[in-house]
Parts: C-alpha cells; sequence; structure tokens
C-alpha cells in the first residue's frame, strides 16, 4: 500500500496575466493562491486516491477555458477512476468550450494534463504542452504526448503548440498503470521544462526533502519563464494497510467476465517507459 504526499505551486507571468489554474485537493488555485512564497502541502491517508490536474489556457479568453476546464474536474472527482472516465471528460470539457465560443474573438481553449490515483492504480491524460513526468528509481521519464495521435518517437509541442480542447476534435493520450513507494509525479505546464532541463528537474526532486521543497525550488530555478510555471507533484511512499474489521457479508453471484475481446486496450506505465528506454525521446531519460 503507498500514502501520497502531494504539493503544487505555481507563478504569474506578468506579461500575460491569469492563464493557467491547478486542481489540487479538491480546489481550483490560480497562480496567485499560490507561487514563490509556499507550495501548499497535502499528506494523505494511506490508500487513500486523489484527482490532479494542470491546465494552461489559450487565447482572449485562456483564463477561462483554464477555470471552466478545473471547475468541471472538481464537479466530476468522485467519479473518476480510469483512464476512460478521464478521456469522457476531456471530451465534455472539449464540448462546452466550443459552445461558448464566440466568432468575434479567438476561442477559449486550454492544453491540459491530469492523473487520478486510486490505491496504488494511476489513470493520466493529457493534450497539448502540458506535461506529465514519473520519477523512478533516480531516473526521469516524460509520461505525456500531445493527443492519442502521436507517435513515441514525436518530440513534445512547445508550450504555446499542440492541440487544445475547445479547439482541436482529438483524443487524449491516456496511461494506466501503478504507482511504487518512491515513484514521484510531475504534472506541469509545458513552461517548466522549457526553462530547465530534465537533469536538472530529476537533480531537485531526488534531494528536496518534501514535495513542497521540490515544487519551490523548480519554481525558482524557472525564474522569469516566458509563460506561467504551474505545477503539481505527487509522491508515493511505502505505507501500513490499515487494520480490518471483518465483516460478514452474503455471498453474491460473481458477475460474468468480459470477453477478452471486450476489454478496452491501454497504454500502461511500463509500456511507455520500455519505448522510452528502447526507441529515445527528445527528452532522453536523466540517470
Amino acid at each position: 500500500m503507498i500514502q501520497l504526499i502531494n504539493a503544487c505551486v505555481s507563478s504569474v507571468d506578468e506579461s500575460r496575466g491569469n492563464s493557467s489554474n491547478l486542481l489540487f485537493s479538491g480546489q481550483i488555485l490560480p497562480e496567485r493562491n499560490a507561487g514563490l512564497n509556499g507550495a501548499p502541502s497535502l499528506q494523505l491517508e494511506p490508500g487513500k486516491g486523489c484527482v490532479a490536474a494542470v491546465f494552461d489556457g489559450r487565447g482572449d479568453d485562456g483564463h477561462k477555458a483554464a477555470y471552466l476546464a478545473a471547475s468541471a474536474f472538481r464537479a466530476n472527482a468522485e467519479n473518476l477512476r480510469t483512464a476512460e472516465d478521464l478521456e469522457s471528460l476531456f471530451a465534455h470539457i472539449h464540448g462546452d468550450l466550443c459552445a461558448a465560443a464566440s466568432q468575434d474573438i479567438e476561442p477559449p481553449a486550454t492544453a491540459a494534463v491530469a492523473a487520478c490515483v486510486s490505491g496504488d492504480q494511476l489513470a493520466l491524460a493529457c493534450l497539448g504542452g502540458c506535461r506529465a513526468y514519473l520519477m523512478r528509481d533516480r531516473a526521469l521519464f516524460l509520461l505525456s504526448r500531445a493527443s492519442a495521435e502521436v507517435t513515441p518517437q514525436t518530440a513534445p509541442p512547445a508550450p504555446d503548440d499542440g492541440p487544445l480542447l475547445g479547439v482541436d476534435s482529438v483524443k487524449p493520450f491516456t496511461v494506466r498503470g501503478a504507482l511504487l513507494p518512491g515513484d514521484q509525479l510531475l504534472l506541469c505546464t509545458g513552461w517548466l521544462p522549457v526553462a530547465l532541463d530534465a537533469r536538472e528537474m530529476l537533480r531537485i526532486l531526488v534531494e528536496a526533502e518534501t514535495p513542497s521543497n521540490a515544487l519551490q525550488q523548480l519554481s525558482r530555478r524557472a525564474g522569469n519563464s516566458r509563460g506561467d510555471v504551474a505545477a503539481v507533484l505527487l509522491k508515493a511512499e511505502a505505507a501500513e494497510a490499515p487494520e480490518e474489521i471483518p465483516e460478514e457479508t452474503p455471498v453474491e453471484e460473481a458477475p460474468e467476465a468480459l470477453p477478452v475481446e471486450d476489454v478496452p486496450e491501454e497504454i500502461s506505465v511500463e509500456e511507455v517507459l520500455e519505448e522510452v528506454l528502447t526507441e529515445g525521446s527528445s527528452e532522453d531519460p536523466a540517470e
């Protein structure tokens, strides 16, 4: 069993204003509610899961798009368990943003990366320039892709490029797998890896004593990035399972198993790591 310690941080690009939002511990945090003065953190009970996401808005109403997406995730957090759940919510948000578009201005749109953890099981979805990194065994791996249509060899898009919710009718890239004790999952806007290379990010994640300290260092090192630096960090630690009191339950007939051909195919964390190690990537694993 794992125990999650979560933290978030964000800084604001004064030239663009508020265009990104976080979903952290059930709260929507714009840049000015967090930032360089601190990284709010939370230690969850052993085995308790969470939903976290980062959105980077684009266009004249990018801040509205990011907030609408974060609001949708907050409203549906209790129902998010699988990659299919995340993909379905991405489609719903895309429809809402398209419906809110005006012919007179650039449509509201946002890049997004979101994760839900239930027990030790991770489901991840991403679209556009936002990124997801997994630190495992002192190596850093890029888990995200711009969309489901992108091949492993394709370089990640620039932070201000790539498909967007509200503009592009493409499926998000999804990943599922298990988190191991010691894993750290970093969700961030694409501006963070633009400001820091993978080796520097890895060094900070390895050496920082807490997720909060790691994010403060990442934000400081990113300095005056050309865009919003917003991130959520989930760290998995080993935890003992709580003692359970046995209950007498009626014997129920087991549900019929799905035929093999009806089980949806998913991409696992292990498959993504294998692709990175065998095919190479624009951001090779830093060791």
